[in-house]
């Protein structure tokens, strides 16, 4: 909205805010899946999960909903809303390492973005990066090794083993 208002010089109507928000989320209501087998694996762990995130809670809710997979979680989540900076500075990191009450080398994450990367690194963590997603491309594993990736999983099969190896 701050681009638009740059470029006509003048605030976007409500209305129209509310009207794009409307179309975006009945899109993503359509377009939302899981990836395949993931739902699976992370109903199979049987460590408790968290999910660190730079969207608001009530977002990641209703991803996890609208995927199937609500209550893998447990309710543990961590989101940039809760921390004066988002990714990729580990702030959001760092609060879910306190409330988790774990030390920084006893927990494991993965991550499928080069910010999310950034963060988990500059918090103490190992990294997976996750390569699976439909939002990855060609090229998207060398960003990653770039910012310091332990580990890279292609797929939820490449992620079931190597967790079976590290857990």
């Amino acid at each position: 909205m701050e681009i638009i208002f740059d470029e006509l010089g003048k605030p976007v109507p409500e209305s129209l805010v509310q009207h794009m928000d409307h179309l975006f989320e009945t899109e993503f209501e359509k377009v939302l899946e899981p990836i395949p087998g993931m739902p699976d694996l992370l109903r199979s762990q049987t460590i408790p999960l968290s999910i660190v995130s730079n969207s608001w809670v009530d977002s990641v809710r209703r991803s996890l909903s609208i995927s199937g997979i609500s209550g893998v979680s447990e309710g543990r989540i961590f989101s940039a809303e809760h921390v004066p900076n988002p990714k990729p500075s580990p702030d959001v990191y760092q609060l879910a390492i306190r409330e988790i009450g774990l030390p920084a080398d006893q927990l494991l994450v993965v991550e499928d973005s080069v910010a999310g990367v950034t963060a988990a690194k500059a918090a103490g963590l190992t990294v997976i990066g996750f390569l699976g997603a439909s939002h990855i491309f060609d090229g998207h594993d060398t960003k990653l090794k770039a910012q310091g990736v332990d580990y890279l999983a292609s797929d939820a099969n490449e992620l079931s083993a190597l967790l079976q190896t590290l857990l």
